[in-house]
C-alpha cells in the first residue's frame, strides 16, 4: 500500500504526499490517544491505540518510497508513479 500519484511533482512534495497518510491516519490519531488515554475505558483504549498503529505501519510502503526519493533522487528532479514503480526525471 502506498499513495499513487500519475502527474511529475517535486522531491519534496512527493514526500509530503507520501507520509501524509501515515501522519493524518497514524500518528495525529497515536497523539490524540495518548492525550486521551487516561479517560477512556480499556477497550476502547486498546482499540483506539491499535487503530493508530495499524494505520502507521500500513503505510510501509509510502515510508519505502520516501527513503528512495531522499537517497536516489537529484534535488531538482520530478517524480511519477507509473504502476507499482516510481520514476525521476529532471526537467529543465
Amino acid at each position: 500500500m502506498f499513495v499513487y500519484c500519475e502527474e511529475k511533482v517535486s522531491k519534496s512534495r512527493f514526500i509530503v504526499l507520501s507520509l501524509a497518510p501515515a501522519v493524518i491516519l497514524g500518528l495525529i490519531p497515536f497523539i490524540i490517544w495518548y492525550v486521551t488515554a487516561p479517560y477512556l475505558n480499556v477497550e476502547v483504549s486498546v482499540c483506539f491505540a491499535l487503530l493508530s498503529f495499524t494505520m502507521t505501519f500500513g503505510a510501509v510502503g509510502d515510508f519505502v518510497n520516501v527513503y528512495h526519493a531522499i537517497c536516489q533522487v537529484p534535488k531538482e528532479a520530478k517524480i511519477f508513479s507509473y504502476g507499482f514503480h516510481s520514476f525521476w526525471i529532471e526537467e529543465k
